[in-house]
C-alpha cells in the first residue's frame, strides 16, 4: 500500500511522520522547492508551535464540536511531547510555547529529519493538475495506457486498481490512500496559492470561499492615521458590524498610515473579512482607558489635577504624545487650552475619544499579508475523529485546507499538528478509535 500526501507544510509533514511510522510507503508532493517553508515564518521566525491555554474557544468554525473532538485526540500536551521526542525542548512564555532554540527552523528540521528516518519521500516542485478516483494502472511492461474502471479491461494484462491517480507536472502518481494537506491562499510567497481548491471542488466538495484572516486592517480617516503612524499603544479594540457589537480584544495595537495592525487587529480580521464580503458596515473603536473600572471618574480626576493644567499635558504619561495630540485634533480642541476652561461638551467629546474613538474599516490586507485564511473545505464533509472524507473512502484532509481558523498564539499550528496526526495515523491504520 502507498499513501500520498499533497503538501509538505506543517500538517503534511506531521501526517507523513505518523503514516510512515506504520511502515507504509509515504510520498509527499510539495508545490515549493522547500518543504515546511511556511513554518519558518511562524512566530516571527521563533515558531510559537502551540499554546498552554488550549480550548475550542480558540478556534472559529460553524462546527464547534469538530474542534473539540480533534483536540481531545491530540492536545497541546501531545504536541509538546511529540516534539520533545524529536529533540525539541519547549520554552513557555506566558502560555505561548516555542522551541528553546527560539528558531522556527528547529521545528522544520526535526520534521524533515523524522520523515527521512522513517522513509517518507518528499518530491519538491510538484504541482497537482488533477485528482482522479478509481483508476486502473498497468502493472507490467506491456505498452498499454491507463484505462478507467468503466472501460473494458484487456484480457491477460495485469492491472491494479488504485483509489487515486494524481496528474502532476512531474508525471502521474498512484495512491491507495490520499491526504490533502495543501495550504489555502494566505502568504502566497510561501507557496500557498489555493490552486488545489478547484480540483477538490470538481470532486464534488463544498468549498467556503477563503478570505484573509490574521492580517492588518485598512481604515478610513487617513488624516488621523497619517498623524499617528508608527505609534504602538495598548488598547481595547472593539468591532461593530451594522452597529452591533461583535468582538473585542485587548493588546498592543500598531497604528499605521493605512489603519491598524498588531495582534488585536489580527484577532478581529476574520470577522471583518466576512462582514465586508457581504457589504456590511464594519467599524472599530479603541478604548485607551480599558484598564480603569470607573473611566469617567478617572478622567475627571485627571482633568482636575493641578499639575496638568493644559490639555497638551493632560495626556502626558497616559498616551503617546503623537497620539494624544491627534486625538485633541479630532475633538477640535487646542493643546494650549486650560483644563479649567474645558466645557462639559468639550470634556465629553475628549472622553469619548479616549474610550470609544470609532472609525470605519474599508478592507483587510490582501492574502500576501495574511497569516491564515478563514474558509476552505466544508467540515460537514469530513469525519473529525479520522479526518476521512464522508464522500470518498481513503481520502483525508489535514491543516488549513479545512474551514477552520484559530486565534493568534500558536493555535493554527496546533491545528496543523492535531489534524495531521489524526489523518496520518488514520491513513496508516494505526489510530486508536475513541
Amino acid at each position: 500500500m502507498e499513501i500520498g500526501i499533497i503538501g509538505a507544510g506543517a500538517s503534511g509533514l506531521m501526517a507523513a511522520v505518523n503514516a510512515a511510522a506504520s511502515g507504509i510507503r509515504v510520498r509527499l508532493l510539495e508545490h515549493n522547492d522547500l518543504p515546511g517553508r511556511k513554518i519558518l515564518a511562524t512566530g516571527n521566525g521563533k515558531c510559537n508551535f502551540t499554546n498552554m491555554n488550549l480550548s475550542p474557544q480558540n478556534y472559529y468554525s460553524k462546527k464547534g464540536s469538530f474542534v473539540s473532538k480533534v483536540i481531545d485526540i491530540f492536545s497541546n500536551i501531545d504536541s509538546i511531547n511529540f516534539f520533545k521526542n524529536l529533540g525539541i525542548e519547549p520554552f513557555d512564555k506566558n502560555g505561548y510555547v516555542y522551541p528553546t532554540s527560539q528558531q522556527a527552523s528547529s521545528i522544520q528540521q526535526a520534521l524533515l529529519y523524522e520523515c527521512r528516518r522513517l522513509g517518507a519521500e518528499i518530491i519538491n516542485e510538484c504541482s497537482i493538475n488533477d485528482i482522479m478516483i478509481n483508476k486502473y494502472r498497468v502493472e507490467s511492461t506491456a505498452k498499454v495506457k491507463d484505462i478507467s474502471e468503466s472501460k473494458t479491461v484487456i484480457k491477460n494484462t495485469p492491472l491494479k486498481k488504485y483509489n487515486f491517480t494524481l496528474s502532476t507536472n512531474r508525471g502521474s502518481f498512484y495512491f491507495d490512500r490520499l491526504i490533502i494537506a495543501a495550504g489555502l491562499k494566505a502568504a502566497p510567497v510561501t507557496g500557498s496559492d489555493g490552486s488545489i481548491l478547484e480540483i477538490i471542488k470538481r470532486l464534488g466538495y463544498k468549498i467556503i470561499t477563503p478570505l484573509p484572516a490574521l492580517c492588518p486592517l485598512f481604515c478610513e480617516n487617513k488624516r488621523f492615521f497619517k498623524k499617528v503612524s508608527g505609534v504602538r499603544v495598548r488598547a481595547e479594540l472593539n468591532l461593530f458590524i451594522n452597529d452591533k457589537f461583535v468582538f473585542s480584544d485587548i493588546g498592543e495595537v500598531q497604528l499605521t498610515d493605512y489603519g491598524i495592525s498588531g495582534i488585536p487587529a489580527f484577532q478581529l480580521a476574520r470577522f471583518v473579512s466576512k462582514a465586508l464580503s457581504k457589504g456590511e458596515k464594519t467599524e472599530l473603536s479603541m478604548n485607551f482607558l480599558y484598564f480603569v473600572k470607573n473611566q469617567k471618574e478617572y478622567f475627571k480626576k485627571r482633568v482636575n489635577m493641578e499639575t496638568l493644567e493644559e490639555l497638551a499635558m493632560l495626556g502626558n504619561g497616559l498616551l503617546n504624545k503623537k497620539l494624544w495630540l491627534a486625538l485633541l485634533s479630532e475633538a477640535k480642541l487646542s493643546p494650549s487650552l486650560k483644563t479649567a476652561d474645558l466645557s462639559s461638551g468639550a470634556f465629553n467629546a475628549l472622553f469619548h475619544m479616549l474610550v470609544g474613538f470609532k472609525f470605519r474599516v474599508v478592507r483587510t490586507a490582501d492574502f500576501d499579508k495574511a497569516q491564515v485564511c478563514c474558509g476552505g473545505v466544508d467540515l460537514s464533509q469530513i469525519e473529525p475523529c479520522s479526518m476521512e472524507s464522508r464522500l470518498h473512502k481513503d481520502l483525508y484532509f489535514a491543516g488549513e485546507i479545512m474551514d477552520i481558523d484559530g486565534m493568534c498564539g500558536g493555535y493554527n499550528l496546533q491545528w496543523a499538528w492535531a489534524s495531521g496526526y489524526i489523518a496520518g495515523k488514520s491513513a496508516g491504520g494505526a489510530l486508536k478509535k475513541v
